[in-house]
């Protein structure tokens, strides 16, 4: 049965994806290409569009799926989580696998580490822009 532990590492993998995902509306977060150009990550007519609807995704998705992570789904209990969790291969080796693949994937991607990131919405620095071929 999956445990606390792996429900945890999931918390923080789903955290990150949102962090990216806040990141990217920011009007000014940009890609560097492997050639050095800086690119947008959205194409300027598209930011505001989806700023409403990452906000829409917050509100509807992104909460409920931190808060049933965290246990606080009445709807959908811990329990549940875990036996989710062990089905879907997030537990043991399979789970530290995967952590090391995505840990390995971010500082290929220039994303920094664990402990460079920062809560809430993505800083648009250079240091944090992943690169794109």
């Amino acid at each position: 049965m999956a445990t606390i532990s792996d429900s945890q590492a999931v918390f923080g993998v789903v955290l990150d994806a949102i962090r990216v995902l806040d990141w990217s509306a920011g009007e000014e977060s940009r890609l560097v290409r492997a050639d050095g150009e800086s690119v947008p990550v959205l194409a300027e007519e598209l930011i505001q569009t989806y700023r409403a609807a990452l906000d829409q995704a917050h509100r509807s998705f992104f909460e409920l799926a931190l808060r049933t992570l965290r246990g606080e789904n009445g709807n959908f209990p811990l329990t549940a989580v875990l036996a989710e969790l062990e089905r879907a291969g997030w537990t043991g080796a399979l789970r530290e696998f995967k952590l090391r693949v995505l840990e390995l994937s971010r500082s290929s991607t220039g994303y920094g580490s664990r402990q460079q990131r920062t809560s809430g919405r993505r800083q648009n620095s250079q240091r944090d822009l992943p690169q794109v071929s």
